[in-house]
């Protein structure tokens, strides 16, 4: 079958663009980054002193506890989204529907996205220290379950009903492999090419031969994945809104950090001078930052519809 590109990417961008979607994004990101920030900034001298004096056990445990509380604040920030992320696929599916109705049904839904999200991630995360192919097995993952958050708050779809959707999903839309001077075949070749010859610039077999098998699944599953190119898609104009969004704070950080790093400091002196220069610039920081949250927000919510609409059309 056919896929309809333009009308997604259009709705994606007159979605994703709405004040009233992408701020809800955004609130988020930018409370718990916020709360990520001033705790670090709090904090900065007994980091600084406890990595100064690391094989103290009184400096590590002191270290540790700063650790603790990055980690649960970071796992609280990726609850909230979730949530957040299934009522936004709602409003995707339903844009008539008020904001509220999609969050209660979102609460309703939330055990399967939550079991939905903690399978993919450990997914990627047992899968990916495989040896020689665990990026070829989290690329399998990536497109497998590409569809699974829209198969449980549009499909309503349970946690592994969703799953096995999304997968079926994927292998229903895998074009025909046809040998021969087609263009797909041609850009297949070219890019198993491209991929040995980047596994021999290693100099290395073993990181060789992952690269070469890596860089082969990947275009083979973009070329004839019909799932895989919604995901080419999605992610290189998601991934356009957020750097441009991204770029005065690169370049801000990039002037203010380079000449510090490049003079020869040690380690030490070297990152208290960088968070000294951080300090001394809070409110550039804060106003790149905040611009930065709204691109990646734009990008989300752009992402969130557009996938939204190709699975309506795919399924």
């Amino acid at each position: 079958m056919a896929i309809k590109w333009k009308e997604p990417l259009r709705n994606g961008l007159s979605f994703g663009v709405r004040p009233k979607r992408w701020l809800q994004l955004f609130v988020v990101d930018l409370v718990f980054m916020a709360l990520l920030f001033s705790y670090a900034m709090t904090n900065i001298s007994q980091l600084l002193f406890a990595m100064s004096a690391i094989s103290n056990p009184v400096m590590l445990t002191g270290l540790l506890t700063v650790t603790v509380v990055f980690i649960a604040i970071f796992v609280a920030w990726m609850l909230i989204k979730i949530l957040v992320t299934g009522a936004l696929i709602r409003q995707a599916d339903r844009e008539k529907e008020k904001i509220k109705a999609t969050y209660t049904m979102a609460k309703s839904r939330y055990i399967h996205l939550l079991a939905v999200s903690i399978v993919i991630a450990i997914l990627n995360g047992f899968l990916g220290y495989v040896p020689f192919v665990g990026s070829l097995l989290t690329i399998l993952v990536t497109f497998a379950l590409f569809f699974s958050l829209q198969s449980v708050m549009v499909g309503r779809k349970g946690a592994t009903q969703a799953l096995k959707e999304s997968y079926t999903m994927f292998l229903k839309h895998m074009r025909p492999i046809e040998l021969g001077a087609n263009p797909k075949f041609v850009l297949m070749v070219i890019l198993f090419a491209a991929g040995a010859a980047l596994g021999y610039l290693t100099g290395s077999l073993e990181s060789g031969f992952i690269l070469l098998v890596s860089i082969a699944f990947f275009s083979w599953a973009l070329i004839y994945s019909r799932v895989g190119d919604v995901w080419a898609l999605v992610s290189i104009v998601s991934g356009i809104i957020s750097l441009l969004f991204a770029l005065p704070g690169l370049i801000l950080m990039w002037n203010m950090t380079m000449p510090l790093l490049a003079g020869g400091a040690n380690s030490i002196a070297g990152m208290a001078a960088v968070l000294f220069a951080l300090t001394s610039n809070l409110p550039s920081i804060a106003a790149a930052m905040i611009l930065f949250f709204v691109g990646t927000s734009i990008g989300g919510a752009f992402a969130i519809k557009t996938i939204v609409d190709f699975y309506k059309q795919l399924k």
